[in-house]
């Protein structure tokens, strides 16, 4: 049986926009706007049967921070490295569906003490409000979190549809 839910974040604190940011989740894939611009979509499966492989990679459509559900062992995975038939996930979870901590609504961007500690990981989302800009956690290490922004401002994504933010991440890799 397929399922969906959905959910938006409406803010517009500092800007004159009538165009609110929003986050939309779908079971096939997290869509990723600001001012209603596309800026990335992330694959998940939060239908399968089995766990995900080295094969459940780019060329497949899932990137880091993509979230993969088995509702056989009813167990949860998130992706930490896509590499094209070599993609890691890890199980996210003890037996128990756990998707990853997001902050939509700060008024300051994420900084290293946003990590593992306050319980964010790899694929955590974090909205700056004030500034409009839009966060994804890369390495959530105690007091190293690594944080990249996915807007404009930041030369990552530009807000065209369907961008690979695969390319950005993997340039970010120390």
């Amino acid at each position: 049986m397929e399922q969906s839910a959905s959910a938006s974040l409406v803010g517009n604190a500092g800007s004159s926009s009538a165009s609110p940011a929003d986050i939309t989740f779908s079971n096939d894939g997290d869509t990723l706007r600001r001012e209603g611009a596309i800026l990335a979509t992330v694959k998940n499966n939060f239908s399968a049967s089995t766990d995900p492989g080295a094969s459940d990679d780019t060329a497949a459509g899932y990137l880091v921070g993509s979230v993969w559900y088995n509702t056989t062992a009813k167990t949860a995975h998130t992706c930490v490295d896509a590499s094209s038939g070599a993609a890691v996930w890890h199980q996210t979870d003890a037996g128990a569906a756990s998707l990853p901590q997001n902050n939509y609504s700060a008024s300051t961007a994420p900084g290293a003490s946003d990590d593992s500690g306050a319980g964010y990981e790899v694929g955590s989302f974090w909205v700056d409000t004030t500034a409009d800009d839009i966060f994804a956690c890369l390495d959530a290490s105690s007091s190293a979190a690594v944080w990249v922004q996915l807007d404009a401002g930041a030369g990552g994504i530009t807000g065209s549809e369907g961008v690979d933010v695969t390319a950005t991440v993997a340039s970010l890799a120390v």
